[in-house]
């Protein structure tokens, strides 16, 4: 198998995650696409975020919301560490992770940060499972 042919590619699937800023804690349920290149154990490419935030406090609102980015990072046999960077709507995200690949399956951890534009700022975590394309 030539080198970065198991990476290289489209992943796309779900994600469950916990968001908090300030008194709010949200939780965000989506959709991520990763659509990655791979050289010399390290690997980037774009990726795509949408999805529902919701809350059980009215004041924290919520709703869909559709974020864009890149993702990079390294990449050991079956093991990635990365940084997924991504933006919409006023808010912006630097949220590394890990993941590991098994059978066309990526499954992994995020946990990070994300900065709104008026002046406010978040912390999020959860993980994901992708299918390669």
């Amino acid at each position: 198998v030539q080198a970065g042919a198991i990476l290289e590619g489209t992943w796309s699937g779900k994600y469950l995650g916990a968001e908090s800023s300030g008194p709010c804690s949200m939780s965000n349920d989506g959709t991520l696409t990763f659509s990655l290149t791979e050289r010399d154990e390290t690997f980037s490419g774009s990726l795509d975020d949408s999805g529902v935030s919701s809350s059980s406090s009215e004041q924290c609102g919520g709703g869909s919301y559709r974020l864009t980015g890149t993702v990079s990072g390294t990449v050991s046999g079956s093991n990635l560490v990365g940084t997924m960077r991504e933006s919409g709507s006023g808010t912006s995200y630097n949220v590394p992770f890990t993941a590991t690949i098994e059978n066309g399956v990526m499954t992994g951890d995020y946990s990070g940060a994300g900065e709104f534009s008026d002046g406010g700022s978040s912390t999020v975590s959860g993980n994901f499972k992708l299918i390669k394309k």
